[in-house]
């Protein structure tokens, strides 16, 4: 045999560090082989703009060089901080994936994701930011104070037209 004594030690970053003695042409020496576990990484999809009868999703695909992981999506909008939007769940290396959006109500989210592959290493999160519109109307004008204009618009010229008849 010419290679005996193995170690093993974490290298604090996910990895290993395997050593040996070996033997070789009957010279004595020590090897050492650093096993590297790099995070995994995600793709950046573009901000979204929408509406509230869109259908858009959000697709992020996640990569990892030892495998699958598990993922979680956080959203922030007017009315909650980082609220888990979904719970843990298991990904795999390299397949796309979609998050829906929240469309109960116009406004601005963010979404981001937060993942780890097999081994708990994490990756950098990335942030998704949704604009929601209400479908129809002027933007960013109130649909009820358009309908009560048109209301008294209708009033006035009901009521001018029989000042004008009698």
């Amino acid at each position: 045999m010419d290679q005996g004594y193995p170690a093993l030690a974490g290298d604090g970053s996910g990895g290993a560090i395997i050593a040996w003695r070996d033997w070789r042409s009957d010279v004595s020496d020590i090897y050492a082989q650093r096993i590297a576990n790099a995070p995994p990484t995600a793709n950046a999809p573009a901000d979204i703009t929408t509406t509230t009868t869109g259908t858009e999703t959000i697709g992020w695909t996640l990569t990892d060089d030892q495998g699958p992981g598990r993922y979680r999506v956080l959203v922030t909008n007017s009315s909650v901080t980082n609220q888990e939007w979904v719970g843990l769940t298991a990904w795999v290396n390299g397949v796309a994936f979609n998050v829906s959006i929240d469309r109960n109500a116009a406004g601005t989210a963010s979404y981001t994701i937060e993942y780890t592959d097999d081994q708990g290493v994490a990756g950098m999160s990335d942030t998704v930011i949704v604009i929601v519109t209400v479908t129809g109307g002027i933007p960013g004008f109130p649909v009820g104070l358009l309908l009560g204009v048109a209301g008294l618009a209708m009033f006035y010229l009901t009521r001018r037209a029989r000042r004008a008849s009698t």
